[in-house]
C-alpha cells in the first residue's frame, strides 16, 4: 500500500514537472527530461506495486536512476553556461 502511494506520488510529481517547466521554461530540456523520466519510473513503479513482478521494480529503478543522471547533467551544463558571458 506505502509503495503504491510512492510511486503514484513519483507519477504525479513527475508529470508536474513537465508540465511546470514546458510551461515557464521551454528550454530546459534536461530538466524535462529528468521529470518525465520520474513520471515514467513511478508509473513503471506503480505496476511493479502491483503485480509484484521484479522485472517491472528494477526497470522503474533503472528509469528513475537514469532521470536522475539526466538530471544532474543539466545541472552540471546550466551551472557551467553561467560561467560564459551573454552574446
Amino acid at each position: 500500500m506505502i509503495g503504491t502511494v510512492a510511486s503514484l506520488f513519483l507519477f504525479a510529481f513527475g508529470a508536474l514537472g513537465v508540465w511546470l517547466l514546458r510551461s515557464r521554461f521551454p528550454h530546459a530540456y534536461f530538466m524535462q527530461a529528468c521529470y518525465a523520466a520520474m513520471s515514467l519510473g513511478g508509473l513503471v513503479a506503480t505496476g511493479w506495486t502491483v503485480s509484484h513482478n521484479l522485472v517491472l521494480g528494477v526497470i522503474g529503478v533503472a528509469i528513475l536512476f537514469v532521470g536522475c543522471i539526466i538530471g544532474l547533467i543539466g545541472g552540471v551544463v546550466r551551472r557551467e553556461l553561467r560561467i560564459f558571458p551573454p552574446p
